[in-house]
């Protein structure tokens, strides 16, 4: 992340048009806090030469958040509970994340 900031953000935008999403979210361990430093870096930089191109409007958005630092956030449902703003918890199942998501959200 820290090294190739740039190669990472476009990466995320071309999947993002490829998967046609809504928003890019880059989950970063709080641990790391210097890595979220470079990517915001890395976006405000990318975000003149958007403008410029008329992409801009044309792309999801994209948010670089800090996560809980225990290991279980490596599981999904404990992802987007640390995402939404809980403990980094696994979830029950059902409903599985492909039916109810981020923050409720079904899958398009």
């Amino acid at each position: 992340m820290e090294r190739n900031t740039h190669q990472l953000l476009e990466g995320a935008l071309l999947l993002s048009l490829a998967l046609n999403v809504d928003e890019v979210i880059i989950a970063v361990n709080e641990r790391f806090r210097n890595a979220k430093m470079m990517l915001d870096k890395a976006l405000n930089e990318l975000k003149p030469f958007l403008e410029s191109s008329g992409l801009l409007n044309r792309l999801p958005p994209i948010t670089v958040s800090l996560v809980g630092s225990p290991y279980i956030v490596g599981e999904e449902t404990a992802l987007i509970n640390s995402l939404e703003g809980n403990r980094g918890e696994p979830r029950l199942r059902p409903p599985d994340p492909t039916e109810a998501g981020l923050f409720g959200k079904p899958p398009q």
